[in-house]
């Protein structure tokens, strides 16, 4: 079995393409690094080392951020790839989902318009970024950097502070890697339940349930069977993602979560909500592609 990718401390994940916004992001991760220190700061190039798997580092360091900085230039919305097909169109597009993620999990997600570039509309966006367009934007552009970030870091400063004074209840920390499904992606029949299984690491002592979410960003709790084994390996079977559901998230809950989430279950209350159950934390998100 091949060792798990170590986890990424970053707390701040910058969000950008290198053919749009390199640059600026370069001189971004610079000041944020010298504030807050490399280790708060994710940025790709700077922050996986030699012989790391990167897809597993990104999105270990998305599912741990606090803040995701989402740089926008001029040709964000419409960079195409070698098929010819918008990025942002292909469900694995990297930009795509390190934004999907963050979403899903309610972090502080901030746009940033980079020398002049507008804010896409909702019509411009796949279904699931759509709530980036409720998001307040910062513009930012190299002439005149200095005074047009000051803001943001009041705002970061503020946001890390209220998360390194969160109560020690907080859900433990586990890190979940999904081996069987290529591209965390899950192909299924509509009328066959689905297994999930991969390998983890860290405690794994906070209950671990299954939260649904639909294309609407509405979510749905479910209670399938989630095994953790001594070699390092977990599954979760049963799962029914009914039509319109767009993901499966699996959620670390602390006793007071896991008291409400049961009681969700026992009362049949399995949804629709618009904010996941109090009290948990997204450990990792597998979008659902059909068939």
């Amino acid at each position: 079995m091949t060792a798990p990718t170590p986890a990424v401390s970053g707390r701040i994940f910058i969000s950008y393409r290198r053919e749009d916004t390199a640059y600026p992001a370069g001189w971004l991760f610079d000041r944020l690094a010298e504030r807050f220190g490399r280790d708060q700061v994710f940025k790709d190039v700077d922050s996986i080392q030699l012989g790391d798997d990167f897809v597993e580092v990104i999105t270990t360091a998305v599912a741990s951020c606090d803040v995701l900085l989402a740089l926008i230039g001029d040709q964000w919305l419409t960079i195409t790839g070698e098929d010819g097909a918008r990025r942002l169109d292909n469900p694995g597009d990297f930009v795509r989902l390190e934004i999907e993620a963050a979403l899903a999990r309610n972090v502080r997600v901030i746009p940033i318009l980079v020398e002049g570039a507008r804010p896409p509309r909702a019509d411009q966006l796949p279904a699931s970024l759509a709530k980036l367009v409720r998001r307040q934007a910062l513009e930012l552009s190299p002439s005149r950097f200095n005074s047009e970030i000051g803001p943001l870091l009041r705002v970061l400063d503020m946001t890390l502070a209220k998360a390194q004074a969160r109560p020690g209840g907080e859900p433990a920390q586990t890190t979940f890697y999904v081996d069987n499904l290529r591209d965390r992606s899950a192909v299924r029949d509509a009328d066959l339940p689905l297994m999930i299984e991969g390998r983890y690491s860290g405690d794994v002592g906070a209950a671990v349930r299954v939260i649904l979410e639909d294309s609407y960003g509405q979510y749905y709790v479910q209670n399938p069977e989630i095994k953790f084994l001594s070699d390092g390996t977990w599954y979760a079977t049963n799962i029914l993602p009914g039509d319109g559901i767009m993901y499966v998230h699996f959620v670390a809950l602390d006793d007071a979560g896991k008291h409400l989430f049961d009681q969700m279950v026992e009362r049949r209350a399995f949804g629709a909500f618009r904010e996941i159950p109090a009290r948990s934390q997204i450990l990792r998100s597998v979008r659902i592609h059909r068939v």
